[in-house]
């Protein structure tokens, strides 16, 4: 919780800056043909939550 309010203005930065966007989906889309065409991420095919060996 304290990290939380040590940066609770942060939250509100898009109030001052609205041409900031709030997610970063533009940029997962423009690198989702790379990942595709380099065959995949790893670490997207065998889940996230797997520890690796």
């Amino acid at each position: 919780m304290r990290e939380l309010l040590d940066d609770w203005d942060t939250f509100w930065v898009v109030l001052d800056y609205p041409h900031l966007l709030l997610t970063n989906n533009d940029a997962e889309r423009a690198l989702r043909h790379w990942d595709q065409f380099c065959g995949g991420s790893e670490r997207l095919r065998s889940g996230t939550d797997q520890v690796d060996s």
